[in-house]
This record gives structure tokens, C-alpha cells and sequence, in this order.
């Protein structure tokens, strides 16, 4: 038998995938880029919160811890019932250190380095601190006026020409004219003796407080025979008549911030614009400014004691 010849049988295996192990490298970097972009999505985050929202970030990831309270409470008021609460605040606070800074933490901030939007941050929380405390001040000063209107006989007779009012500038303190007893003689800038004698024992009320006073003047629809002398004459003189008394009965003259008259252009009753009640002055003891530059090392204004706290914005009858 003749020889045969051998058969070799080679089996090549192709391997498909373009080299470099695969397709591998490219999960890895696809995880790379993933992980970089949590990174500076954080670094974004963190710039952009506050500290408070921070702070609030990390006690929520932060252990709960059980409450130690014994009050039976471990609420908002902690065993305090909400009579006591009201008991605190209807009592009596003394005057404003005016060496003591609105901010506790002040000096603990001065030390410290804040970046500009902190800095902004602050001063924002400390006007608004500075405009709480003259909002409180000002209701204490409505609360002493009602009670000087109820004690004081010759005051309490007017009550029905005096409205006191809180609004967004500061307090309101409104002399009206009724049918019966009108504040100035009819067309002229006299006022009346009750009327002198009102802002006589308004002045010390004003003194309570160093805000700026601003006063305005007011009339009815009705027009003048006089065509040289109107409704807008006779408000600024009436306006300048309530201010010549109240510094003749002793408020600073640079108290007065502004003295206007506004004619009838302002009714308190605008659907009876020739009611005796549109016939008014308005004394205004309006809201200080907060100073513009750094406030953390400036004191809060001082009060004079005597005013006393409640919550009450009505209007006298």
C-alpha cells in the first residue's frame, strides 16, 4: 500500500473587537467621566447653598437622637402651656442697652473670614433684625397711647377725633374732624384749643422713641372763595401750624423729617370725599432707616422705659 499522505486540519480562531482587549476600556471610561461629573456637580452644589441650607444638609444625614425631655412635652413649647407664654410677653421690658450690638455673635464674626456673599448675607438678617425691633417698638408706643387715651379724661373725650393705625411706615397717629368738633377753625389754619391741648399730651408720647416725625395735612373736596388761597394752601399751613405747636411744646426740631400738605387728593373716605373726617392731620412717627455700612459693630438705638409690650394694632374709636 502505497503512503498516504497526512492531512493537517488547522483551526484558526479570529478574534472580532478592533484589538486593545475589547470594548473594556471603554466602560472604565465612561465610569471615569460619570464619576467627574459628580464631582464638580457637588463643587457647584457647594457653592451655591448657604450655610444654613448646609447645615440643614448635614443634619438630615446626621443620627436621630431620642429626646431628653422630662416635660412630657419634647413640642415646640416644651411644657410651657401657651398662657405662660402669653403671661412672658404681656410683661415688661426694660430699655435697649445701646452698648450691647444686635447681634450676638458679632464679635465672633468680626474674627472670622467671610466671603462676600456671607458678608451680604449678614447684613440682610441684621436689617431685618433692626426692623423687628423698631416694629416692636412701635406697637409698644400704640399700646402706651391707647392707655394714656383711656386714663387721661380730657383725652378720652377726643377719642372719637384720634385714630391711631400701624402701618408699613410706622405709627399713625390721625386728629379728625367730626360734626361736632372740628380740629381748626372752619377755612383757616388756627387750631382749635382742644386741639392744642391734644398735641400737647401727644409731644411726650412722641418723645418715647428718637424716630423722625413726618406730618401732613388734609382737606375735604370743598372748594375756597378765596382763589388765591385753596384747599392746598390751607393743608401746609395747618400741617406747619401742628408743627410749630409740637416744638413749642417741646419736640426737637430736627425731629421733623417732612411737613406737607396734601390737599384732598388723599381722603380717609374716598366714596364721601366731603365728609368732616377727610378734614385731618396725619403725625407720623416713621421707621429709622438702617445704616448702610457695616451694622454688627453699631448699637440699637435706646428707647426711654415707660412704653410698654402688646401685640395690638386697633384703632381707638
Amino acid at each position: 500500500m502505497a503512503d498516504q499522505p497526512v492531512i493537517i486540519i488547522k483551526k484558526i480562531k479570529k478574534i472580532q473587537g478592533g484589538g486593545h482587549h475589547g470594548g473594556a476600556w471603554k466602560v472604565a471610561y465612561a465610569d471615569f467621566v460619570t464619576a467627574m461629573m459628580a464631582f464638580f456637580l457637588l463643587l457647584w452644589l457647594l457653592n451655591a447653598t448657604t450655610a444654613e441650607q448646609k447645615k440643614g444638609i448635614s443634619n438630615y444625614f446626621s443620627p436621630t437622637t431620642i429626646s431628653e425631655s422630662t416635660s412630657g412635652a419634647g413640642s415646640i413649647l416644651d411644657g410651657v402651656t401657651v398662657s405662660d407664654v402669653t403671661a412672658s410677653k404681656e410683661a415688661e421690658i426694660p430699655a435697649y442697652n445701646p452698648t450691647e450690638t444686635t447681634n450676638p455673635g458679632a464679635e465672633q464674626q468680626q474674627s472670622e473670614t467671610t466671603s462676600p456673599q456671607k458678608s451680604s448675607e449678614n447684613n440682610n438678617e441684621e436689617a431685618e433684625a433692626f426692623r423687628m425691633a423698631q416694629e416692636k417698638t412701635m406697637k409698644k408706643v400704640l399700646e402706651n397711647f391707647q392707655k394714656e387715651i383711656q386714663k387721661t379724661p380730657e383725652l378720652k373725650e377726643l377719642s372719637e377725633n384720634i385714630i391711631l393705625e400701624m402701618t408699613k411706615d410706622g405709627l399713625l397717629v390721625q386728629l379728625v374732624d367730626s360734626k361736632k368738633r372740628p380740629m381748626f377753625e372752619a377755612g383757616k389754619s388756627t387750631a382749635m384749643p382742644h386741639t392744642a391741648m391734644l398735641l400737647k399730651r401727644i409731644r411726650p408720647i412722641l418723645d418715647r422713641v428718637p424716630n423722625p416725625v413726618q406730618i401732613t395735612g388734609h382737606t375735604d373736596n370743598s372748594g375756597s372763595v378765596n382763589a388765591d388761597y385753596g384747599n392746598w394752601e390751607l393743608s401746609a399751613d395747618r400741617a406747619n401750624t401742628t408743627r410749630r405747636l409740637l416744638q413749642r411744646y417741646g419736640l426737637k426740631p430736627e425731629r421733623f423729617e417732612k411737613v406737607v400738605g396734601k390737599a384732598d387728593t388723599d381722603p380717609l373716605l374716598p366714596d364721601a370725599p366731603d365728609a368732616p373726617i377727610n378734614r385731618r392731620i396725619g403725625i407720623l412717627l416713621s421707621y429709622m432707616q438702617a445704616p448702610e455700612t457695616d451694622r454688627r459693630s453699631q448699637p440699637v438705638t435706646p428707647i426711654k422705659q415707660g412704653v410698654f409690650e402688646k401685640n395690638t394694632t386697633t384703632t381707638a374709636p
